[in-house]
């Protein structure tokens, strides 16, 4: 998998020509008021710096959340989500970067020390009166991680967007900034649509569907 500062510094024009191709849903998605914070920590990520040297300042693209899975299976069925599952095109290090700059604190019986990521930055160590946690946690028998945002004690998964590829015969996943290519990987084509999720008071109306099939 690409590490941390190669995915600061690369180029993501190509891999973003899916957000222009949408379907405008009549009646979108509102979040739920837990769900905010983490819905502001992404609007805010094209500000974050991640990079300052003496000629420019480089600043993280804006990155991109998206409902997927169960929860817009669940919502375009008008059925209430029992969970809400989340991903992005954000990497594991640049969520927990993402949330950390928008005030979220780790846990010190968190795993911070995961490794399959590596973070690029302190965490900020709650204590029991913060109500904005994160936490990393690895997925049970694959080579990936999913990182948790905790609003008001309810729970958030955020994970990165995946492509497979083949190497020495076998199959195996890696991160992408392509939604087309985590579309690839879904078995129904209900389970290859996505919502963007970007305004907190507003319906969520942008529904991409990368596979159409």
């Amino acid at each position: 998998m690409k590490k941390f500062k190669d995915f600061l510094i690369e180029k993501e024009v190509e891999n973003n020509n899916w957000k222009k191709q949408y379907i405008k849903l009549e009646e979108g998605f509102t979040p739920p008021s837990k769900m905010n914070p983490v819905i502001e920590a992404f609007s805010k990520s094209n500000s974050i710096e991640i990079m300052d040297d003496t000629s420019k300042q480089i600043k993280m693209p804006k990155k991109t959340l998206l409902l997927y899975r169960s929860t817009v299976k669940d919502f375009l069925r008008n059925k209430t989500p029992k969970k809400f599952e989340l991903t992005t095109d954000a990497t594991p290090e640049q969520i927990c970067l993402i949330l950390h700059n928008n005030g979220f604190k780790s846990n010190k019986n968190f795993n911070l020390s995961n490794k399959k990521i590596e973070i690029s930055f302190n965490p900020n160590i709650a204590d029991e009166n913060d109500n904005k946690l994160w936490y990393v946690k690895n997925k049970e028998n694959k080579n990936e991680v999913t990182v948790c945002a905790i609003v008001n004690k309810e729970q958030f998964e955020i994970d990165t967007l995946t492509e497979e590829y083949q190497e020495d015969g076998k199959i195996h996943l890696r991160y992408t900034n392509d939604i087309k290519k985590d579309a690839n990987r879904a078995k129904f084509t209900i389970d290859a649509m996505y919502i963007e999720i970007s305004k907190i008071d507003g319906q969520n109306n942008k529904l991409f569907d990368p596979t159409e099939r």
